[in-house]
């Protein structure tokens, strides 16, 4: 991303979840009345604000199908079935007793803010990202909430050139506790290096039966030469807008990958089939691009990561 200033593809992703807050509940995927917000606050990202001023104006909705459904068809509800997909994923890990929330490149993702469990139960959560696009992020809710939260940390990093585990060790992250890591629209666009290196933090800096979670493309839509048009293009528009796809992997690979580097039980997930559990009759109507998909891994027992440890800590 472009240095000291807020992630343009974080801003495009939080206009996906606005749009989908707002259509009506039958064939609503995912929640966030958060996310309106954040576009209206920054009269810089001309993108989001034509969304904000046009694409919501009662009369106008089918500047949506030229958006969405016509450039990039499948894309949103790819966005807003991982969003919901992850919120499930989330309350699943409260329900059985996680005491810390890790959310690595955060982004305007606002679990903390409007899942009720997350306040309820105090969860320590750390949000890890950019700093450009943490200061924003920081103003934003600043403005919607009055005062934020006390279990929630902002942790400034770039992960490209620095590393992230002593910054969040420094502010209070405690490796004993059990520990949800969520790590949304983040991994395309940082090098193997940096993923390996989040990775080992991971297994090396939790207790077993922490988990991390994880949204990821294949090989061929980074490189651009993918089947399906619709990832042509966002590769494409990605590269334009600075932000590039840098790493991919296919989805026969993503099981020994995570394997080998410490951890179990590894559940992936093809958001395409997904969302038909959410859309149920409706899901015809609105399909997923075919290319988005999803992990989730629990961190193995201790003789585990000795054994398989990439990287010191």
């Amino acid at each position: 991303m472009i240095e000291d200033i807020p992630s343009a593809t974080a801003f495009g992703v939080c206009a996906m979840r606005a749009f989908e807050d707002r259509k009506e509940p039958a064939i609503r995927i995912c929640e966030d009345s958060y996310a309106m917000k954040f576009l209206e606050l920054n009269p810089k990202f001309s993108g989001s604000n034509w969304l904000a001023r046009n694409i919501f104006v009662p009369g106008r909705k089918k500047l949506r199908e030229i958006a969405f459904h016509l450039l990039l068809p499948g894309l949103q509800e790819s966005i807003a079935t991982r969003s919901r997909y992850i919120d499930d994923v989330l309350q699943r890990h409260l329900r059985r007793g996680i005491k810390q929330l890790v959310i690595l490149g955060a982004g305007f993702d606002t679990r903390p803010y409007r899942i009720q469990a997350v306040q309820e139960q105090q969860v320590k959560t750390f949000e890890v990202d950019h700093p450009a696009t943490q200061k924003f992020k920081q103003m934003a809710m600043g403005k919607m909430l009055k005062q934020i939260p006390e279990h929630v940390e902002f942790v400034s990093v770039d992960f490209e050139k620095e590393k992230f585990g002593p910054k969040l060790l420094q502010q209070g992250y405690n490796p004993k506790l059990k520990t949800l890591f969520i790590w949304e629209g983040v991994v395309m666009y940082i090098g193997q290096e940096a993923i390996d290196e989040t990775l080992d933090f991971i297994v090396s800096h939790s207790t077993a039966e922490s988990s991390v979670i994880f949204d990821y493309y294949p090989q061929s839509v980074i490189q651009g030469d993918h089947p399906n048009p619709v990832a042509r293009r966002i590769q494409r528009q990605v590269k334009k807008a600075g932000e590039p796809f840098t790493f991919g992997i296919n989805p026969e690979q993503i099981t020994p990958f995570l394997k080998e580097r410490g951890f179990v039980e590894v559940k992936p997930v093809n958001l395409e089939k997904t969302q038909q559990q959410y859309l149920k009759d409706n899901w015809k109507k609105r399909k997923s691009v075919d290319f988005a998909l999803i992990v989730e891994a629990k961190v193995g027992s201790s003789d585990l990561k000795c054994r398989t440890r990439r990287f010191a800590p």
